[in-house]
Formats: C-alpha cells, structure tokens, sequence
C-alpha cells in the first residue's frame, strides 16, 4: 500500500477532486432543465409517456413540460386546450380542457342556455379525475356573475356574484 505524503502529489489529487466536482456540477445544470422547460421525448418518464399514448392514441402533437411536482403534457385538437398532468413517478393525475363556445357539447350548451336564461358562457373548463369527469361553466348577465358545474346529469351553482360592471354583457 502506497502512502500519499509528498505534497506534490496531494495538491495535484486535491486538484483533480475540484476539477471531477465542478464538472461534474455544471454538467447538472445543463442537463436538468428548469420547471416548465419543453422537455425532449427521452426525458419524460416511460410510465406517464405509456399512459398518455394509452389514453390519447391518435394524439401526437402533444409538448412536456416538467414542474416541480410532475410532467404536463399539452395539445390542441379541435380547436379544444388540453392538459394532461402527471405526479413525479408518472402517474396520471387529471385533464383538464380548454373550451371555446363553439366547440362545447350541444347538449351541455343547451342544459346552460335552459336553465339560465338571458346569460351568456364566458368561459368553459373540462376536468377529469380518475374519479370523476366534469363540466365548468363560467356564465354572466347584466347582473349576476355564476360558476356552474355540470357532472354526469347533475347541474349545479358553485358561484354565484354580483356583476361589478353593469355595462358589461
């Protein structure tokens, strides 16, 4: 066994460490993209890329993203916003979409416009859970501000607010 004593020889292993240490620590930086980079194909865990491709088959535009406490993946399809989120071991959590008027179901359209005459739809949201699909509806009048949920048959006001702006219609 060889005993490192001279100190040529211990400043020049002291310098090999600092030099495998920093390279080793830029090459991390580099390498590990930020929350909420684009991340490439071969950076998305296999599970949350197999479920993905399982539940949306014909989908293949879809962009990775990668946040601290998981994987999204994103697409449009039919003029429809998509985001498919994932835990960090790539487990699925939920979907949720993106609606414009003109491309929500008829029949959910109509359930709003019967039940909620003289609004109009500002906005409406998909969710879906492993437990549960559902319809969020942001709706409005001259008058009254009103979220409204709508899940399998049930049709239900979650919000309800005064319009702080009269004018608007």
């Amino acid at each position: 066994m060889h005993n490192i004593k001279t100190p040529l020889v211990r400043g020049a292993m002291l310098v090999l460490v600092i030099t495998i240490a920093i390279t080793s620590s830029a090459i991390n930086f580099e390498t590990d993209p930020t929350p909420g980079d684009k991340l490439r194909k071969n950076e998305i865990k296999a599970r949350a890329a197999r479920d993905f491709k399982g539940r949306y088959p014909n989908i293949e535009n879809e962009r990775w993203y990668r946040y601290r406490s998981g994987f999204s993946a994103k697409y449009s399809q039919n003029q429809v916003l998509s985001n498919v989120y994932y835990d960090r071991m790539g487990f699925y959590i939920t979907t949720i979409r993106y609606y414009k008027e003109k491309n929500i179901p008829a029949e959910l359209k109509d359930a709003i416009y019967d039940n909620f005459n003289g609004y109009t739809i500002i906005s409406a949201t998909e969710v879906i859970t492993p437990k549960e699909s559902a319809f969020h509806f942001n709706i409005k009048n001259k008058a009254r501000l009103k979220t409204v949920k709508i899940s399998e048959t049930i049709l239900e006001v979650t919000g309800d607010y005064k319009n702080g702006d009269p004018d608007i219609e």
